[in-house]
């Protein structure tokens, strides 16, 4: 890791065991990774998070950085982040987090909310994201993660060239996960992906629910007349 400078002003206050993070900034951040390590043996204990029980309560009010290149072990090219910024701060055993932003040349994504990282690691989280695909759009989701380790509701309303909402819940999904999900969704205009379907939209609804070893899905999905193809439509 090589950083061109770096910023840092912090308050401590040993008697009421607080750390305030006023300002931590760095520029220019170069991080190669090195290889991967060889994967864990197999193990029969279900995987567990421990819990986190900070020492000190903490208050970061602003984490940013600037400039960001991340390139993985055998890759050619690094991936860029133009800025990262984060605020957050604890309250007894529970971490709010104002602010966690990314933002890279594709897009963006924000995450705000809380989580409690003891017991079932409880969480209420709102998730919002842009994202830019090459010949293929604009993409923008607002939604929620909530609930806990034993069971997690998730929500996401997409907008720009495919709209739709999906709905799930997941149970256990650190252990044996199984869930139950809809998505109901829209392209207005296929001519995003193909220019000869200029004009021309797809509906898709989806259903699913089971595990990873036993699940079933069924939706349908319908269009207009396609040039060369007709009118779309189909059930599974």
């Amino acid at each position: 890791v090589t950083v061109a400078s770096f910023e840092l002003a912090v308050d401590i206050s040993v008697f009421s065991r607080a750390v305030t993070v006023n300002r931590l900034q760095a520029f220019n951040v170069d991080v190669r990774l090195p290889p991967p390590g060889d994967a864990p043996p197999p193990s029969d204990e279900p995987f567990s998070l421990s819990d986190v029980n900070l020492p000190v309560s903490l208050d970061i009010r602003q984490v940013a950085i600037r400039d960001l290149s991340i390139l993985p072990h055998g890759a050619d090219q690094p991936f860029q982040i133009d800025r990262v910024n984060l605020a957050a701060r604890t309250e007894d055993t529970t971490i709010r987090i104002d602010t966690a932003e990314v933002v890279a040349p594709e897009g963006q994504v924000a995450l705000s909310g809380t989580l409690t990282p003891v017991g079932q690691y409880p969480l209420d989280l709102r998730l919002n994201w842009d994202w830019r695909l090459a010949q293929a759009g604009s993409y923008s989701g607002r939604g929620s993660v909530s609930g806990n380790l034993a069971s997690l509701r998730i929500t996401q309303v997409v907008s720009g060239a495919l709209r739709g909402e999906l709905r799930a819940s997941v149970q256990e999904p650190l252990g044996s996960p199984a869930w139950e999900a809809s998505l109901n969704a829209v392209v207005p205009d296929l001519g995003v992906y193909q220019a000869d379907y200029r004009g021309r939209d797809l509906r898709v609804q989806l259903q699913t629910r089971g595990s990873l070893s036993d699940y079933r899905a069924s939706g349908n999905l319908a269009s207009g007349a396609l040039p060369g193809v007709g009118a779309l439509e189909a059930a599974f």
